[in-house]
Protein backbone atom coordinates (compact mmCIF):
# COMPACT_ATOMS: atom_id res chain seq x y z
CA UNK A 1 0.00 0.00 0.00
CA UNK A 2 1.30 3.45 -0.93
CA UNK A 3 0.01 6.52 0.91
CA UNK A 4 0.59 10.11 -0.15
CA UNK A 5 0.26 12.54 2.75
CA UNK A 6 -0.12 16.30 2.41
CA UNK A 7 0.87 18.63 5.26
CA UNK A 8 0.14 22.34 5.27
CA UNK A 9 -0.81 23.40 8.76
CA UNK A 10 1.37 26.52 8.99
CA UNK A 11 4.70 27.59 7.44
CA UNK A 12 5.59 24.43 5.51
CA UNK A 13 3.79 22.73 2.65
CA UNK A 14 5.00 19.18 2.32
CA UNK A 15 4.14 15.88 0.72
CA UNK A 16 5.34 12.57 2.06
CA UNK A 17 4.97 9.22 0.38
CA UNK A 18 5.18 6.00 2.33
CA UNK A 19 4.95 2.39 1.15
CA UNK A 20 4.11 -0.03 3.89
CA UNK A 21 6.59 1.27 6.52
CA UNK A 22 9.20 2.70 4.16
CA UNK A 23 9.41 6.44 3.54
CA UNK A 24 9.79 6.98 -0.21
CA UNK A 25 9.67 10.78 -0.29
CA UNK A 26 9.46 13.83 1.95
CA UNK A 27 9.29 16.90 -0.28
CA UNK A 28 8.66 20.33 1.21
CA UNK A 29 8.77 24.05 0.67
CA UNK A 30 8.94 26.47 3.60
CA UNK A 31 7.15 29.82 3.62
CA UNK A 32 9.30 32.74 4.71
CA UNK A 33 7.65 36.10 5.46
CA UNK A 34 8.51 39.00 3.16
CA UNK A 35 8.64 41.41 6.10
CA UNK A 36 9.33 40.84 9.78
CA UNK A 37 9.01 37.58 11.61
CA UNK A 38 6.35 34.99 12.20
CA UNK A 39 3.70 33.61 9.94
CA UNK A 40 1.38 35.89 8.03
CA UNK A 41 -1.60 33.54 7.39
CA UNK A 42 -2.63 35.10 4.05
CA UNK A 43 0.95 34.96 2.76
CA UNK A 44 1.42 31.38 3.97
CA UNK A 45 -1.81 30.38 2.24
CA UNK A 46 -0.69 32.00 -1.02
CA UNK A 47 2.66 30.22 -0.66
CA UNK A 48 0.99 26.83 -0.24
CA UNK A 49 -1.16 27.40 -3.34
CA UNK A 50 1.87 28.49 -5.34
CA UNK A 51 4.14 25.54 -4.45
CA UNK A 52 1.67 22.65 -4.15
CA UNK A 53 2.09 21.27 -7.69
CA UNK A 54 5.89 21.66 -7.56
CA UNK A 55 6.10 19.83 -4.22
CA UNK A 56 3.83 17.07 -5.56
CA UNK A 57 6.02 16.62 -8.65
CA UNK A 58 9.16 16.51 -6.48
CA UNK A 59 7.67 13.90 -4.13
CA UNK A 60 6.52 11.68 -6.98
CA UNK A 61 9.91 11.95 -8.73
CA UNK A 62 11.80 11.16 -5.52
CA UNK A 63 9.57 8.14 -4.87
CA UNK A 64 9.85 7.17 -8.56
CA UNK A 65 6.11 6.61 -8.85
CA UNK A 66 3.09 8.21 -10.52
CA UNK A 67 -0.25 9.27 -9.03
CA UNK A 68 -1.79 6.09 -10.39
CA UNK A 69 0.50 4.07 -8.07
CA UNK A 70 -0.98 5.74 -4.97
CA UNK A 71 -3.37 3.60 -2.90
CA UNK A 72 -4.76 6.38 -0.71
CA UNK A 73 -4.31 10.05 0.13
CA UNK A 74 -4.20 11.80 3.48
CA UNK A 75 -3.90 15.39 4.62
CA UNK A 76 -3.37 17.35 7.80
CA UNK A 77 -6.84 18.47 8.86
CA UNK A 78 -5.70 20.32 11.99
CA UNK A 79 -4.75 21.74 14.30
CA UNK A 80 -3.14 24.57 12.37
CA UNK A 81 -3.79 27.94 10.80
CA UNK A 82 -7.30 27.83 9.29
CA UNK A 83 -6.41 29.45 5.92
CA UNK A 84 -3.48 27.05 5.47
CA UNK A 85 -5.61 24.07 6.48
CA UNK A 86 -8.27 25.09 3.95
CA UNK A 87 -5.90 25.28 0.99
CA UNK A 88 -4.29 21.97 2.01
CA UNK A 89 -7.67 20.24 2.24
CA UNK A 90 -8.76 21.66 -1.11
CA UNK A 91 -5.56 20.44 -2.80
CA UNK A 92 -6.02 17.00 -1.24
CA UNK A 93 -9.67 16.85 -2.34
CA UNK A 94 -8.71 17.79 -5.89
CA UNK A 95 -6.11 15.00 -5.97
CA UNK A 96 -8.61 12.50 -4.56
CA UNK A 97 -11.16 13.43 -7.22
CA UNK A 98 -8.53 13.28 -9.97
CA UNK A 99 -7.15 9.89 -8.88
CA UNK A 100 -10.42 8.44 -7.53
CA UNK A 101 -8.50 7.31 -4.44
CA UNK A 102 -9.72 7.36 -0.82
CA UNK A 103 -8.94 10.51 1.18
CA UNK A 104 -8.29 10.44 4.93
CA UNK A 105 -8.19 13.49 7.19
CA UNK A 106 -5.39 13.21 9.76
CA UNK A 107 -4.84 15.00 13.06
CA UNK A 108 -1.52 16.82 12.77
CA UNK A 109 -0.45 16.07 16.36
CA UNK A 110 -1.26 12.36 16.11
CA UNK A 111 0.71 12.18 12.85
CA UNK A 112 3.82 13.45 14.65
CA UNK A 113 3.43 10.74 17.26
CA UNK A 114 2.85 7.99 14.70
CA UNK A 115 5.82 8.96 12.53
CA UNK A 116 7.99 8.95 15.67
CA UNK A 117 6.75 5.44 16.47
CA UNK A 118 7.56 4.32 12.93
CA UNK A 119 11.02 5.87 12.76
CA UNK A 120 12.20 4.98 16.27
CA UNK A 121 10.21 1.79 16.86
CA UNK A 122 9.32 3.28 20.27
CA UNK A 123 6.32 1.71 21.98
CA UNK A 124 5.25 5.05 23.46
CA UNK A 125 7.20 7.95 21.88
CA UNK A 126 5.47 10.55 24.05
CA UNK A 127 7.07 9.43 27.32
CA UNK A 128 10.39 8.01 26.13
Amino acid sequence: MICLGIEGTAHTFSIGIIKDKEILANAKDVYKPRHGFGIHPAEATAHHKEVSEKVLEEALATADITLSDISLLSYSAGPGLPPCLKVTAEFAQQLAEKTKKPLIAVNHCIAHIEIARLLTKAKDPIII
